[in-house]
């Protein structure tokens, strides 16, 4: 393995045992810390009440769509993690943007669905306490947003009327007033729990054991932004390729399976690659491979291939001898194609 390789991941890595272990084996990683951590609740309860410099970072677009307004902060957390790793906290403003953007959804969806329940009170399906706390306990845990409000469990009195005694009603008719308690609830949002949640808005972070010394906090962010593109091209495992499951049992031939599939996968890498350079070189922005004859920036090997699965080869017989050899003509589009892969059209015209 190369001495520069860093394993990028997201928080499925950050766990002791295989923290420990890529350590201990001389590797290097970057992963998110998982917000159940400890380390996570801690830093976010200190910076609610600290003011913290956040050192702010040039990081490369790297050839993402890239919002000039998308800045980065980072920081560098003074204590380690409970494995003595480095901790690095960064503050992204477009994520600080969504982050506020759901919890108003949130928060509205809970009291627009709250509102609902509020009406129903009372009917036999919510007509106990206990009923109705679990019906209110059950939309905050579906909206995530119980940490956001204040609620209660309170009686009310509903007062009906009756006849004192049987028979039609008429204008000297007596009434008989009845008044019910009757359970129901109280919700309303906490402005200072929303903003003491607002507060750590856009933050998330980072765990890696590479010192300070030989990744800077601008680097490290830079290497785990790259992730994206190696899982992009990894989903094409269980999407394109369908290699998912696995009937297979004994681990060598697995493994053999899934060298193949990483050899179909760098095949692919390496078409498009070869088809956009060649769009670059000649100057092409787009070319016509969606249906109804969309423009494609980015062409995609499936897509690619897709074009030339309706070409076909016929052979015309008599007895065993071959009469002639034909093709299906090619389109001015896939012959382009060829073209910016140099590949004969022959192959394809005979």
């Amino acid at each position: 393995m190369a001495s520069d390789f860093i394993y990028v991941a997201d928080a499925k890595l950050a766990t002791r045992e295989q923290m420990t272990y890529i350590a201990k084996e001389g590797g290097r990683f970057i992963s998110v810390l998982p917000e159940t951590r400890k380390e996570c609740g801690q830093f976010k309860s200190w910076i609610r009440s600290s003011n913290v410099e956040w050192q702010k970072l040039e990081v490369e677009p790297g050839g993402r769509s890239y919002d000039s307004d998308h800045l980065y902060w980072g920081y560098e957390c003074p204590i380690p993690s409970e494995e003595g790793y480095r901790i690095i906290w960064i503050l992204d403003s477009q994520k600080q943007d969504l982050d506020g953007q759901r919890r108003q959804s949130k928060i509205e969806k809970t009291i627009k669905v709250l509102g609902t329940l509020k009406s129903k009170v009372g009917t036999r399906k919510w007509k106990s306490k206990k009923q109705i706390e679990e019906a209110v306990e059950d939309i905050f845990t579906k909206y995530g947003s119980g940490r956001f409000f204040d609620w209660k469990m309170v009686v009310k009195e509903v007062e009906t009327y009756r006849q004192k005694k049987k028979g039609r009603p008429s204008s000297d008719t007596e009434y008989v007033k009845i008044v019910k308690s009757q359970w129901t609830f109280e919700a309303m949002p906490n402005g200072i729990k929303i903003q003491d949640d607002a507060a750590t808005d856009g933050m998330f972070p980072l765990i890696t054991n590479i010192e300070a010394g030989d990744l800077s906090i601008e680097k490290v962010l830079e290497k785990y932004k790259f992730q994206p593109y190696i899982e992009k091209r990894h989903q094409q495992f269980k999407s394109v390729f369908e290699a998912a499951p696995v009937f297979l049992k004994l681990p060598h031939r697995i493994e053999a399976l899934m060298f193949v599939y990483f050899i179909v996968l760098t095949l692919n890498a390496l078409i498009e690659r070869e088809l956009r350079l060649a769009m670059t070189s000649e100057g092409i922005v787009s070319l016509p491979l969606y249906p109804e004859n969309r423009k494609c920036r980015y062409p995609a090997t499936p897509r690619i291939i897709d074009l030339f699965s309706n070409l076909r080869r016929h052979i015309l017989f008599d007895g065993d001898k071959e009469i002639k050899c034909f093709y299906d003509p090619i389109s001015e589009l896939q012959e382009q194609i060829l073209d910016l892969f140099i590949v004969s059209k022959d192959n394809y015209t005979g």
